[in-house]
């Protein structure tokens, strides 16, 4: 199993894991620490950012020691302040800590002496400052005290009714102090069991004694404090006191790594120097953490990449001319530490994992490792996106219909404005994932590049957009793993159509086609026939449309899929003979009829000829071939439920002449079902909007010139007085009430279509 990032921000433990080429300073660091032999203490401070790799460099020097003899290695005392953080015990951590250094290293009678003598001092040391600290904790207790006694001698009477009060008060007092007593009364204790042997001196005197034993080491002790700036101003004044203090005890070289201008900061106040003066005053040799050389960070950044990346679905899809596109102007310059570089991989790698399964992957790599640079390192950028949708997605060819540039514009200032800092990277993302984006900044028009798009799954598409933010498939989308599995079918004409139908009943048919558009010149024309046999199959069972100025009706998709994909076939004899092989073997209706109408326009065939799907020597067999469907299904309860019935009958009569589908439709209407299939054949539905309103009207309407080519109004007429509305569908109603509306614009006088205000005739 492989090793994920997630724990990858933990700095290294050995020299042999450094990849940014810092072994070098830091066995040089270890080499210094190791030959001091000077009669005070060595200070060093290490400075650097948060996750420049500090840690990583201490473990490295102290890896670097124990390569050293046993005679030159110092014995290590490491001292992490933030384990004791918010706890008031640092200054007894820090003796507590080195103290076991120096007992454990040394089992000589000097060693054991030398430990004797810093635990005294450390004793020494708490005992006063508790005495300090001690009374001022205290001191509230003991002025309440004061006013309890002032009070009852000033008040005797009467004694019994201050009386309450005065217990009371005591009793909260005697808490406090025998709380402040108790550790104050345990150090003490602790000071006089280690004085016990020895004769009482004073501080200083302690503090030369213990400078003099600890003189007679071999070699030095390492005390390491990390994580300093980690630590409340409070107890980073602690620590630079501490060390100060000490600053002149012999063999003592104190490592201390932190960010410098936040302890600076914290010092300023200690005293009346600035806080780098004071600084200065007490580490006497000052490095800071080696800068990265950025090709190394890199490297290790395209390492994770590659791993991450290298997985079927996924590098069929990874771009690498827009994956520098993006990187060097925009995200590259987010990489600024080993940290920044595990952070981001192992965020992305959670990702990956989301929308990715065996053999697929849901979304555009690169646009996911775009999105998950400003996710990361630009999270007020990210959180904004999904609220301008509207604005960034799509192509810029209808910026000045649809939503003009200014407001384009507007949102992209206005997103750009909390990243004043890093805008001009920011800015080369966006316009790298959104070229709607890029086309209103720069005042330009992009187009043709949709169906691209969609095929690559870039976020810029509408339809795709949702997936990047809500880290799942929006509802009403079709999962990639699925549509996947539909572009495997493509030659496989049952196992496409099967495929459909089982999207169908999800409700899905409809995305299916509008998704499978994109890909129309990309199938290859060897899956020529059973593609668009399969095509040709569900053209009547496509949902119908949602109406709306911009809606591509199902249908609509399905042609052009057919006709785009059949032009890549240069030879227009050839597309023909494929059309036609299709069109006979499938057990479509509508379908067929349209492509075949579709070819009939003259107009388009000589303006357009390169667009030509057959000859026009090969259209009379392709109509016989529709009228040959047209009357088989005629034979049936097939025509009458075509959903598209009105569409087919004028092709037939225009191909066969108008007897044959009138006689048929004749026949239809004599029974109250026919009657009700017909209408609903003929209801056509339409959406309206007026201005300011935010909601589209649905209307059903009839044409009655169009209608009475095939039944006559009174035959209508009559029909329509013998059926009841009880227990009719909702679609009949519909058609019922749109043959009412109808017949009374005829007998007002009003024309067929003339469909105005046409919801006041109720």
């Amino acid at each position: 199993m492989n090793k994920t990032f997630f724990s990858a921000d933990r700095p290294i433990q050995k020299l042999d894991e450094d990849r940014l080429g810092r072994r070098g300073f830091a066995e040089a660091l270890a080499q210094s620490v190791a030959e001091w032999s000077g009669e005070d203490s060595l200070v060093i401070g290490v400075y650097g950012e948060w996750g420049s790799g500090k840690s990583s460099v201490k473990n490295m020097v102290r890896d670097a020691l124990c390569h050293l003899s046993s005679e030159k290695c110092p014995d290590v005392a490491e001292f992490n302040p933030w384990q004791f953080s918010g706890h008031n015990e640092l200054p007894e951590a820090f003796f507590r800590e080195v103290g076991i250094i120096l007992g454990r290293h040394d089992r000589s009678k000097a060693g054991q002496e030398r430990a004797d003598r810093w635990q005294l001092y450390a004793e020494a040391l708490h005992v006063g400052a508790s005495l300090a600290s001690g009374l001022r904790s205290a001191g509230p207790y003991l002025v309440f005290l004061g006013l309890l006694v002032f009070g009852a001698t000033a008040l005797a009477n009467p004694v019994i009714k201050l009386g309450g009060f005065i217990a009371a008060g005591l009793v909260a007092v005697l808490g406090g102090l025998l709380t402040w007593s108790a550790k104050f009364a345990e150090r003490v204790s602790r000071l006089l069991r280690t004085r016990a042997s020895i004769q009482q001196k004073t501080l200083q005197e302690y503090k030369s004694d213990l400078a003099d034993v600890l003189k007679g080491r071999t070699k030095p002790v390492l005390v390491v404090i990390d994580d300093i700036d980690r630590l409340t101003r409070e107890e980073i004044r602690q620590i630079f006191q501490l060390v100060k203090a000490n600053a002149d005890l012999p063999k003592l070289v104190y490592l201390l790594l932190f960010q410098r201008d936040v302890v600076e900061r914290s010092l300023a106040r200690l005293a009346p120097i600035s806080g780098r003066e004071f600084l200065k005053k007490i580490v006497q040799v000052e490095f800071n953490v080696p800068e990265i050389d950025p090709p190394r960070l890199e490297r290790i950044l395209d390492e994770g990449l590659d791993r991450l990346l290298s997985t079927p679905g996924v590098q069929e899809r990874f771009d690498k001319e827009r994956w520098y596109n993006v990187f060097i102007p925009g995200l590259r310059r987010y990489f600024k530490s080993l940290r920044d570089v595990y952070r981001f991989l192992a965020s992305l790698e959670f990702h990956l994992g989301l929308f990715r399964t065996e053999s697929s992957f849901a979304v555009n790599p690169v646009d996911l490792i775009a999105l998950e640079g400003l996710r990361v390192f630009e999270p007020d950028v990210y959180r904004q996106l999904p609220d301008a949708k509207h604005v960034v997605t799509g192509s810029t060819a209808d910026l000045d219909r649809q939503r003009g540039a200014k407001e384009t514009r507007e949102v992209v200032e206005s997103i750009l404005q909390v990243c004043l800092q890093t805008r001009d990277r920011v800015e080369v993302i966006l316009k790298q994932l959104f070229p709607r984006v890029q086309g209103a900044l720069e005042n330009y028009g992009i187009s043709g590049g949709e169906e691209r798009w969609q095929r690559e799954l870039r976020v810029c598409d509408p339809d795709i957009f949702g997936r990047y933010f809500s880290l799942s498939f929006p509802e009403g989308d079709i999962p990639q793993p699925e549509f996947d599995r539909l572009l495997a079918l493509i030659g496989d004409r049952e196992g496409l159509v099967q495929a459909l139908r089982a999207l169908g009943q999800r409700q899905l048919l409809g995305v299916a086609v509008d998704r499978l558009e994109a890909w129309k010149e990309k199938i290859d024309l060897k899956h020529a026939v059973p593609f668009v046999t399969a095509m040709l199959d569900i053209g009547d069972e496509l949902p119908e449309g949602g109406g709306g100025f911009f809606f591509i009706e199902p249908e609509m998709h399905v042609s052009r899929i057919i006709h785009w994909f059949l032009l890549q076939e240069k030879e227009v004899a050839k597309r023909g003979a494929i059309l036609k092989e299709a069109i006979e073997q499938t057990n479509g209706l509508f379908m067929p009829i349209r492509m075949v109408s579709g070819e009939e326009d003259e107009k388009s065939r000589k303006e357009r000829p390169e667009h030509n799907l057959v000859e026009e020597t090969q259209l009379p067999a392709l109509r016989e071939r529709c009228v040959k469907k047209i009357r088989e299904a005629a034979a049936t309860q097939k025509l009458a439920k075509n959903r598209h019935l009105a569409f087919i009958l004028f092709r037939w009569r225009e191909w066969a002449g108008e007897q044959e589908p009138k006689e048929w439709a004749k026949n239809l209407v004599t029974t109250p079902d026919g009657f009700l299939d017909i209408l609903v054949g003929f209801t056509q539905r339409s959406a309206s909007q007026t201005m300011g309103s935010h909601v589209s009207r649905i209307h059903w309407r009839i044409s009655l010139k169009d209608l009475e080519l095939f039944v006559p109004v009174e035959e209508l007429q009559r029909r329509l007085e013998q059926i009841a509305i009880d227990g009719l569908t909702e679609r009949q109603q519909l058609a019922v009430q749109a043959l009412k509306k109808a017949l009374k614009r005829r007998a007002q006088g009003k024309p067929d279509d003339s469909w105005a205000r046409d919801d006041e005739d109720d």
